[in-house]
């Protein structure tokens, strides 16, 4: 996961927090709109394959 962190610019130091996974984009992609299932499907194998390896 990936942090984000947001901060307004007017000085009173409100700020928010995203965490994101890059397989929140294919989530999001399989979800909106099934002709990128292959897409999706294809990042998700490799997320797996690099997971793999690097461990």
């Amino acid at each position: 996961m990936t942090d984000l962190i947001v901060q307004k610019a007017d000085g009173t130091g409100d700020s928010l927090t995203i965490s994101y996974c890059p397989l929140s984009y294919a989530y999001s992609a399989v979800s909106k709109n099934a002709a990128s299932a292959d897409v999706s499907k294809a990042l998700y194998n490799y997320h797996v394959a690099a997971k793999a390896y690097f461990a």
